[in-house]
């Protein structure tokens, strides 16, 4: 029978969420605000690097902070998940990362392995 992962604590994920994200910007792979999004289904998404209106570049301030601080600013509704929009040269993906039903460290690693 297959046991999902426990879900981490707020401090893990913030921490983590922070670090894949940053060396996605480092290597090229997010761009604009719109390419990290937590999706809240029935909820309001939040944008933690703002909403792109025009050529805006990515601010990681608030992910870093969470990171420090180690919980969010906005409710982490049951349901919750990452979405990111990677894009450099030829490659267009679209990743989720919900921490109910993926290990979190998996997926950093695996991540970070695939967008070199």
């Amino acid at each position: 029978m297959y046991d999902s992962p426990k879900q981490p604590d707020n401090a893990e994920l913030a921490k983590a969420i922070y670090f894949v994200t940053e060396k996605l910007v480092t290597r090229g792979y997010l761009h604009i605000p719109d390419d990290i999004e937590f999706a809240r289904p029935g909820h309001k998404s939040v944008f933690p690097c703002g909403k792109a209106y025009g050529p805006v570049p990515l601010d990681l301030n608030q992910l870093k902070w969470v990171a420090n601080n180690g919980k969010f600013w906005f409710d982490w509704y049951e349901g919750s998940y990452l979405k990111l929009h990677l894009h450099k040269g030829m490659i267009d993906r679209k990743l989720e990362f919900d921490p109910a039903k993926q290990s979190l460290w998996g997926f950093v690693y695996f991540t970070l392995e695939e967008f070199k």
